[in-house]
C-alpha cells in the first residue's frame, strides 16, 4: 500500500516540469520526505542550507539537490535582476551594476556557507545555528566557536576561517554600496 502511494506520488512529482532533470534517486528522496513542490523545496534549502538531514539522502543526492537548488535560485535571481534593471533604467546604469554586484556577493556568501565541511556544519546544527546569517551573527557576538557543544580546536579553526571569508565578502558588498 505504501509503495503504491509512493509510486503514485513519484509520478506526480515527475510530471511537474520543475523537477525535470533530477535523477530517480533524488526524486525518491524528495517523495519520501514529502517535498512535492518548488516552494517547499526552496524553503527547505533556505532553512537548512543543504539536504543531508533528509531521510535517505547521501552525499551524491545532496550534491545533486544542491546543484539543482542553486540553478533554480540563479534563474530566479536572473529573472529578478532583469525586472529590477528594467525598473531602474531611468536611474542609470551604474546603480544597476552595483545592485547586480551586491546580489552576486550575497549568493557567494550563501554558497560559501554551503562549502563548510560536514563536521563543523554538524556542530552548528547541533547548537541551533542554521544559515549564513546566524553563523556570522554568532561569530560577531563571540569571536570564536569553542563554547559550542562538540566543537574542538580543529572545528573552531575551520569555522573561524569560513566566517572570516564570509565577512570579507560582506565587506566588499559594503564597499559597493558606499559609492
Amino acid at each position: 500500500m505504501i509503495r503504491k502511494l509512493n509510486s503514485e506520488k513519484k509520478k506526480e512529482v515527475k510530471k511537474k516540469s520543475v523537477f525535470k532533470g533530477l535523477s530517480e534517486r533524488a526524486l525518491n528522496v524528495l517523495v519520501m520526505n514529502r517535498i512535492d513542490n518548488l516552494e517547499v523545496f526552496l524553503s527547505y534549502h533556505r532553512r537548512f542550507g543543504d539536504f543531508t538531514t533528509l531521510r535517505h539522502c547521501g552525499k551524491k543526492t545532496n550534491t545533486e539537490l544542491l546543484d539543482f537548488a542553486d540553478t533554480l535560485i540563479a534563474m530566479q535571481q536572473e529573472a529578478g535582476t532583469e525586472q529590477h534593471s528594467e525598473n531602474i533604467a531611468g536611474e542609470g546604469q551604474a546603480s544597476a551594476e552595483r545592485s547586480l554586484k551586491r546580489r552576486n556577493i550575497k549568493s557567494e556568501v550563501i554558497s560559501g556557507y554551503h562549502q563548510i565541511p560536514p563536521r563543523p556544519k554538524n556542530v552548528l546544527f547541533m547548537n541551533g545555528i542554521i544559515g549564513a546569517e546566524a553563523f556570522l551573527q554568532y561569530f560577531k557576538d563571540n569571536g570564536d566557536f569553542l563554547t559550542l557543544m562538540g566543537c574542538g580546536n580543529k572545528t573552531n579553526a575551520t569555522l573561524i576561517e569560513y566566517a572570516e571569508k564570509l565577512i570579507e565578502l560582506l565587506s566588499e558588498e559594503d564597499q559597493i554600496k558606499s559609492p
